[in-house]
């Protein structure tokens, strides 16, 4: 059965060609390693592990932003491995060891990234947590990041043919044919538990709970009896892994009742609103007319496209401000000032999405949750897809489907809709209300408040 990673053949033949290597050459590690460490079911903690890789998700993005993650060739796939490995031998000759005392019973915030380090940023108010990672990255209004000194993956590579066996007989062509990417994966959960099991934290607090590390992290902590707790810090897609948190921070309605559909869910769940727009709340817009426009694209979109949209725009409204913002993972300089003058420029280096929102009076955008957070400052949002033609998501966070914004067919759709606006400005943020819990409560711009409250309330009980 084919499917739509690649060419399924050689990516099954070179598949197999690795899998029988690593088998005969990890032999050896079985009794030399030492390794007392023993999983229950290796298998289906990676199926976890794994589960938003498996997803249709990873199906309809982009070939390439799919090749980011796997190659489609053997050629591809080796230079991926051989990559990945490189990076990671660098980073373990360069993580310095940390001690004891300094991570052990303190609650780790997990900053994995710029934005959950934003989401989490109110965990410098709670008394005994550090910042965290699993490598060294630089964090803006970050003062101190720990470094987990994570042991090698090596000695757990040994397992990598039977989990690449048993994750093929669950999932078919889909582990095969993401053989690369699981490699770079295998250990991972098992290095984590290392730590933990040395540095035994107080609490684990999360706030990407689908991507392999931090869910390693996730996984690992339930296995020792360490508290785990979640923060949303976007909106919830129907191909997250299932909500597995003792106690998970929902920002609304939407986010639980999708967890739901996804599946069972373990722990205490609690609607606490949106904590990295408090100290924006009273920054809420009054209706105003459209005169500057922002248009957020991520790395599924076409630059194409959105260059054309700039174009008609500014033929059609040339005193329409136009300013275009990156993903904040987004490598592309992006320059555009040569060819098109009149478009400026934000990144996630400059400006948090919020203070980007702040200059502007609306926004275009396709698949991305700026559109939230854009009603929750009282902005126009309109919905127009710029994907690359090869990209198959589809509204994937239900904001169509919920109807929080308008959906666009076209540039001229975009004109019509400033122009109705511009008419009748009215006030939109009552629409993120299914999203944001606290909307029009006097709780509202108290998130952090009622965030810090749970958690320490959850750990002291």
């Amino acid at each position: 059965m084919a499917n739509n990673l690649g060419d399924t053949g050689p990516n099954i033949q070179s598949f197999k060609l690795f899998y029988y290597f690593c088998r005969n050459y990890f032999y050896f590690f079985k009794k030399s390693t030492g390794i007392i460490f023993q999983m229950r079911n290796r298998t289906a903690i990676y199926l976890d592990l794994l589960h938003h890789y498996f997803s249709d998700y990873v199906l309809a993005l982009p070939k390439a932003e799919r090749a980011k993650m796997a190659g489609f060739t053997r050629k591809a796939k080796l230079r991926h491995i051989a990559l990945n490995s490189a990076l990671e031998l660098k980073r373990n000759l360069k993580t310095k060891s940390v001690a004891e005392t300094e991570l052990h019973d303190k609650i780790w915030v997990f900053a994995y990234s710029q934005n959950d380090f934003d989401a989490l940023a109110f965990a410098k108010k709670i008394d005994g947590a550090i910042f965290v990672a699993e490598r060294a990255r630089k964090l803006k209004n970050c003062d101190k990041l720990y470094v987990l000194p994570y042991p090698s993956r090596l000695p757990y590579l040994r397992h990598f043919p039977s989990l690449i066996k048993g994750l093929v007989e669950a999932k078919n062509e889909r582990a095969a044919d993401l053989w690369d990417f699981i490699w770079t994966v295998t250990g991972w959960y098992e290095i984590t538990l290392e730590v933990l099991k040395k540095y035994r934290p107080k609490a684990l607090l999360i706030t990407n709970d689908h991507s392999c590390i931090p869910r390693a992290l996730l996984l690992a902590g339930k296995e020792l009896g360490i508290p785990t707790i979640f923060v949303q810090h976007a909106s919830v897609t129907a191909h997250f892994p299932p909500l597995a948190f003792d106690l998970s921070l929902l920002e609304g309605q939407a986010a639980w009742d999708n967890y739901k559909k996804i599946g069972e869910i373990t722990g205490r769940v609690e609607l606490i609103g949106m904590p990295k727009f408090d100290k924006f709340a009273p920054l809420r817009k009054k209706p105003t007319e459209i005169n500057s426009l922002g248009i957020a694209f991520n790395l599924t979109d076409d630059l194409g496209k959105i260059l054309k949209v700039c174009e008609v725009l500014h033929a059609k409204l040339p005193d329409l401000a136009l300013c275009v913002r990156p993903h904040p993972k987004d490598p592309t300089k992006h320059d555009w000032s040569a060819t098109h003058p009149y478009i400026s420029k934000s990144t996630g280096a400059q400006e948090s999405a919020f203070e980007f929102l702040g200059r502007h009076d609306a926004i275009i955008a396709n698949n991305t949750s700026i559109h939230l957070e854009a009603l929750l400052l009282n902005m126009p949002s309109f919905y127009l897809d710029i994907s690359r033609p090869d990209c198959k998501i589809e509204d994937l966070y239900g904001y169509i489907a919920n109807k929080l914004v308008p959906v666009a067919q076209s540039a001229d759709n975009i004109i019509t809709f400033i122009q109705k606006h511009n008419q009748h400005p009215e006030d939109v943020y009552q629409k993120a209300k299914y999203y944001n819990a606290l909307v029009g409560t006097q709780e509202e711009g108290h998130s952090e408040e009622l965030v810090i409250k749970y958690i320490n309330d959850f750990l002291n009980k």
